[in-house]
């Protein structure tokens, strides 16, 4: 059994995503995030626990929101932005 404190588990989570090793989907990321707030709501675990998951949670967070800008870049890329859009002849595409 995972120690509490380990780089991939906490009380709080099934260690879905470990926090070392390749970037995980953010479908993943937010399913734990889910898991993680509905752990916290429920009201059932200790003080370090809960602040060992809010912690998990923060990291997580950090971490989709990465993948959110990252996205958002590539986008931008792909279509300009609101003030200078790329456009191209209709034919071209």
């Amino acid at each position: 059994m995972a120690q509490p404190n380990s780089p991939t588990t906490t009380p709080s989570n099934s260690g879905a995503v470990a926090e070392d090793g390749p970037e995980p989907k953010f479908e993943v990321l937010l399913a734990e995030l889910e898991k993680l707030v509905g752990d916290l709501e429920g009201g059932k675990l200790s003080l370090e626990e809960s602040l060992t998951s809010f912690e998990r949670g923060m990291k997580l967070s950090g971490q989709a929101a990465a993948i959110l800008n990252a996205a958002d870049l590539r986008i931008e890329q792909l279509t300009g932005t609101a003030d200078s859009p790329k456009t191209a002849p209709f034919g071209s595409l």
